[in-house]
């Protein structure tokens, strides 16, 4: 199962951004299932600003939420391998 595309952003010829959304063809459940897991099932995700009356909370989608779950664990942890694509958790 994957959860996550890779998207890199060229701003400019020597930077590069890397940025974890959700991958559109990823049911519903099973993305309910690993955002459950980033934020809080000991995932470590800062889920804080997806929150109701928090900065990121609209657009009020899961889609968008698990993108912003997924993105945070993987800026968090990425230097450490952590990659939601391939975490025990989701497979």
């Amino acid at each position: 199962m994957r959860v996550c595309e890779r998207t890199i952003l060229d701003f400019s010829a020597a930077e590069f951004e890397q940025w974890c959304i959700t991958d559109e063809q990823t049911p519903e459940d099973e993305l309910q299932a690993a955002m459950d897991w980033a934020c809080g099932g000991g995932g470590g995700a800062d889920c804080s600003k997806i929150r109701v009356n928090q900065a990121c909370y609209f657009p009020n989608t899961l889609k968008y939420h698990a993108s912003y779950a997924f993105n945070s664990y993987f800026q968090r942890f990425k230097h450490k391998g952590g990659d939601l694509a391939t975490s025990r958790v989701l497979l």
